[in-house]
């Protein structure tokens, strides 16, 4: 008489998880974090940066994170030199790169940020201008 028995079911980890994150990025969260912290409780006004009549509502990277990384200049991604205060308007502006942008109070600022930790961004961007005071002013 045959009685086959049933395979054993392999239990298979997946090799990655979406909730997962390596000890590097998650030392990276928490030292922006405390960044986030420190700056927010030095800050008296809600003003936006870039427009100040605007309330800001977000921590917005002159240097974007994954940019940082690709630079291998993490220790920017919690600079607080690295970080804005920006309306959401402000915020998208600049990262879309927009013309907008060149009226912002705090753009020449930000410009010449990007200029010392990423000159090839930074060139790019300055070939982008249509303002001519912005641009004497970033040379």
């Amino acid at each position: 008489m045959f009685n086959p028995q049933p395979k054993p079911i392999k239990k298979v980890k997946p090799k990655t998880s979406i909730n997962r994150i390596s000890k590097k990025q998650r030392g990276i969260k928490n030292k922006l974090m405390e960044t986030y912290a420190i700056i927010d409780a030095k800050r008296h006004s809600r003003s936006c940066d870039a427009y100040p009549t605007k309330e800001w509502v977000d921590h917005d990277h002159t240097i974007a994170q994954q940019r940082c990384k690709h630079l291998n200049k993490t220790e920017l991604i919690w600079d607080p030199q690295n970080i804005e205060f920006s309306s959401r308007q402000a915020h998208t502006e600049w990262e879309n790169k927009s013309h907008a942008c060149e009226d912002h109070k705090n753009f020449i600022k930000r410009m010449l940020f990007v200029k010392l930790h990423d000159p090839e961004m930074f060139e790019k961007r300055y070939q982008r201008l249509s303002n001519y005071e912005v641009m004497k002013a970033l040379k």
